[in-house]
This record gives C-alpha cells, structure tokens and sequence, in this order.
C-alpha cells in the first residue's frame, strides 16, 4: 500500500492541475462517499478497489459517468493488490466500472523484483525514524544490509518499513545489526510454495511447467548470489555446474 500511495502522490499529482493534495481511502474502510463533498482540487486514491462493496461499485460508476470528478478538479487514481487481470476476472466486481478504472493501467514492480532498491528504501525509512525518536544511528551493519537484501518481502515496501522501525527501536550501538532486524528466516518448503503461489496468483496467462521451472531457477539463483556477494564462481561450486553456464543462466533469466 505504501508504494502505491506514493505513485498516486508522486506522479499523478505533478500531472494534474491544481491537484496539490493526495486523498488516500481503502477501499475495505469506505461505507459511503460522503466524505468527497468537501474534495476539490485533488486526487482521491482509492486502494484495493477489490474490497469495494457492490453498492458502492455502482455509486461510484454512476460519479464517473456523470463528471462529478472533473467537475470538481479531482483526479480519480485507483489501486488493487490482485492485479488488473484478476480484478476482470472476479466475481461480483461491477464490469462497466472495471472498464472505466482500467483506461491507463500501471503495474508497479513488487519489491522482490528490485532487489537494488531495498537499500535505499530503508535508509529512507531510517531517516524518517531517526527524526521522529531522535536516535543516533549511523546506519546498517554489513550482516544488516545482507539481511535485508536475502530478506524475502511478503509485505512488500510496509514489512521493510516495519522491519526497520522494529530495528530502529531495539538497536543499542552506532550501526543497526541484523538481530535487531529480526527478519524470519524462510525454508525450502516455504520458498517452493512461494514460488507456486506467485505463479498461480499472478497476471501471467503462462502458467505452463516451464515457466514454472524457469520462475523457480531465477528465485533459488537469485538468493545463492545474493548469499555469496554475488560471486558468480562459488555459485557454480554449490550448483555443481560450469561458471559459464551461471552466466548463461542470468541472461536467460533476466537476473541482475
């Protein structure tokens, strides 16, 4: 959620004119919209648009057709966690609502798949509890900064946020340490089930055994490097393959 706050904040505002405010409402917490008699001149994010209620999926479409948005310089941004293929899919959601939500559909990139941002993000989140509590801290220990990079994110950009509150809290010295993190480590069964969950639940129509195996590969390899600095060398070792054949891998996978 706090990732799709901040696309609706960062980039739709600019875009907008006189749109100087963002209007964030999940959708499970909404029981009437009586709260945008008092909106202009903004933008009202709507997330988890799934959770929305049918009589209120029909209210909604009926201030869409009418232009109450525009009338009123509000501009309507809209997010759900299933993704835009399932939301067509479900059952009860409002057809001709979906087909005015999905005019310019964006998929933002969960946290997992940008591994390089984990850093910067918690160092943001460091900054922002540092000022509220008023700690010295420095920053992350080496074994902290691994940590997060193997750190599997179920919670996406919340559970680092979380995470380095939770460290920001408990942490004693200059350096935040990877017990202060308290990430939970995941096992194989776990990883496996993962990765078959995020196939089955995917937008992806390719649900094939290959793209399976080749899901599977590109997460394992992933967290081998990650584990090993990146070194391509002992990778190999512990996958008993050629180097040659890692480095054809990362290509064939997109790793990075």
């Amino acid at each position: 959620m706090w990732l799709r706050n901040w696309f609706a904040f960062s980039v739709c505002i600019p875009r907008y004119k006189n749109a100087k405010f963002l209007v964030s409402k999940p959708c499970f917490a909404v029981n009437d919209f009586s709260f945008m008699e008092n909106l202009s001149s903004c933008t009202l994010f709507f997330d988890q648009i799934e959770c929305l209620n049918p009589v209120l999926q029909e209210k909604l479409l009926e201030y869409i057709v009418s232009g109450y948005f525009e009338e009123k310089n509000i501009k309507l941004v809209i997010g759900c966690k299933c993704g835009i293929n399932k939301l067509a899919e479900m059952e009860g959601f409002n057809k001709d609502l979906f087909f005015k939500l999905s005019l310019v559909p964006v998929k933002l990139i969960e946290l997992n798949e940008r591994k390089e941002d984990v850093l910067p993000l918690a160092e943001y989140f460091l900054e922002v509890e540092k000022t509220r509590t008023g700690k010295q801290i420095q920053g992350f220990s080496e074994n902290a900064v691994k940590a997060l990079n193997a750190h599997y994110w179920r919670g996406f950009e919340t559970e680092l946020k979380n995470a380095v509150e939770r460290a920001c809290l408990l942490c004693e010295g200059p350096l935040i340490q990877e017990n202060d993190l308290n990430l939970s480590n995941e096992t194989s069964e776990e990883s496996v089930g993962r990765v078959a969950d995020e196939l089955a639940f995917s937008d992806n129509a390719d649900m094939t055994l290959k793209t399976a195996v080749d899901l599977f590969k590109k997460v394992y390899i992933t967290r081998l490097l990650e584990q090993n600095d990146h070194n391509q060398t002992k990778v190999a070792k512990i996958l008993d393959v050629q180097r040659t054949y890692v480095s054809k891998l990362l290509s064939e996978l997109s790793i990075r």
